[in-house]
């Protein structure tokens, strides 16, 4: 989490610029861009509680099927950060930062695939 609150520091600038420019796009003054960059910390602080949701019902209430779930959105973010590395539009830290977070994730996926975290999970142990 410490990792993903950097990335979104780092990358406050592209994100809030990315926005304008999406608004501006469809047409929309400078009211609807302020309008949709304040929705942005909503936006990212339910991504985070929902990341907090799905390690919960992994590990406290051990329900299995959402490491399928963890799994799937891992490999999105892989996705999106090898379409990145042939694509580049974001800033180095934000895009570094980024990384990090998604080998992170990825690990952790691995390690809650381990026998041990199945038999866990199962409640075997």
């Amino acid at each position: 989490m410490i990792v993903e609150v950097f990335t979104v520091i780092t990358g406050w600038d592209w994100i809030a610029m990315e926005i304008h420019d999406a608004v501006a796009a469809e047409g929309g003054g400078p009211d609807m861009q302020v309008f949709f960059s304040s929705l942005v910390p909503w936006i990212i602080g339910f991504q985070m509680l929902c990341s907090f949701a799905l390690w919960a019902f992994i590990s406290v209430f051990r329900w299995g099927f959402f490491r399928l779930v963890l799994a799937a959105f891992v490999a999105l973010e892989v996705l999106s950060i090898l379409i990145e590395i042939v694509d580049p539009v974001k800033s180095l830290w934000f895009f570094a930062s980024a990384m990090l977070s998604t080998g992170l994730k990825v690990a952790a996926v691995v390690f809650v695939f381990q026998q041990d975290a199945g038999a866990w999970i199962r409640q075997e142990v």
